[in-house]
């Protein structure tokens, strides 16, 4: 690159830093939106849930007062169901008030109407995925706006370096005088001069200053790079790491909620026998209560990993696709 091309290259250079500022911030409160989405979403399914276990509790209490007055089990057995729908109607208020609190916490985040009844409809599945770890440390080194920079910074470290070398050398100048008709023989005739001059500014230390501060800004912005690159790489397989094992939570948690629904029907089935008891149908009630607010909460955890894993390779704004045009 020629000498007096670096002024501009250095402003392109800024600019395009102030570009990746923008993306990251772009890319965090696109991030934090989408937690809060997803909060109002565990929100409204804890609701359901509750709300289906409400039910459950009602339909137990409606068979104990049949089987007591059919003389089946005892009338103080009544008094458990009871408790356990109360329990339920109270744990319902507490799943409302969250639902409420959620709705508002992503109205905020998205300064919109407080007014305004948001609903969030994102399925809830959580689909595997095949993750490479060495084409998404890649796709990292391209994308991600932090680094990116920290290589802009070097970039502009390496020109302002250049700059330094060439404010520190002699100038050499070419100079031609035109002159006017000084012949005496031939009038017609016009004297040209050309000469080369060589200047510098003895005991001026400010170039020599300038040099070798710009080398140690240059050593520190590739320092600074090289640490963003090893951090980067211990965030993506860190991030990678974490999605498998909330992928595996997921499962785990499905296993336990499916095994819960088992037992709870078979209790079932047993209390029309008589064979089962009141105290067991709550405590199985409760149990499978829990295993599907795990489940819940295991999936969410999921999703949350995927859209952190985006953030970690600066890849959120090509996934929802937000462009950012340029004049």
């Amino acid at each position: 690159m020629k000498i007096n091309q670096v002024t501009v290259a250095i402003a392109q250079l800024k600019e395009d830093g102030y570009i990746e500022e923008l993306k990251l911030t772009l890319i965090s409160k696109i991030t934090d939106a989408i937690q809060a989405y997803r909060k109002l979403l565990q929100a409204q399914e804890q609701m359901k849930i509750q709300e289906d276990s409400l039910r459950k509790a009602k339909d137990i209490l409606e068979i104990n007062l049949a089987l007591i007055q059919a003389g089946r089990i005892a009338p103080v057995d009544r008094f458990q169901s009871e408790a356990a729908v109360a329990n339920q109607e109270l744990s319902l208020l507490e799943a409302e008030n969250q639902l409420e609190s959620a709705r508002l916490a992503l109205v905020n985040r998205l300064n919109i109407d407080r007014n305004l009844k948001v609903v969030a409809v994102e399925s809830l599945m959580a689909q595997p995925m095949l993750l490479d770890a060495e084409k998404l440390m890649q796709l990292a080194l391209e994308n991600r706006p932090d680094y990116v920079r920290s290589r802009l910074n070097q970039k502009i470290a390496e020109l302002k370096l250049l700059q330094g070398e060439d404010n520190r050398r002699w100038n050499l100048d070419f100079n031609v005088n035109y002159g006017g008709n000084y012949h005496t023989v031939s009038p017609e005739l016009t004297q040209v001069s050309a000469g080369l001059t060589l200047k510098h500014t003895l005991g001026d230390r400010v170039p020599e200053r300038d040099f070798q501060r710009s080398r140690i800004n240059l050593l520190k912005a590739e320092n600074s790079m090289e640490n963003s690159r090893e951090n980067l790489k211990v965030e993506v397989k860190n991030q990678i790491r974490e999605v498998g094992f909330n992928f595996r939570q997921v499962g785990a948690a499905q296993e336990a909620r499916q095994l819960s629904e088992q037992n709870l029907a078979i209790a079932q089935e047993k209390l029309k026998l008589g064979k089962s008891t009141i105290f067991e149908i709550v405590s199985l009630q409760n149990s499978l209560l829990s295993a599907r607010n795990r489940e819940l909460t295991a999936i969410i955890n999921y999703l949350n990993a995927l859209t952190l894993l985006d953030q970690t390779l600066g890849s959120t704004l090509d996934t929802w696709q937000v462009r950012i045009e340029r004049k």
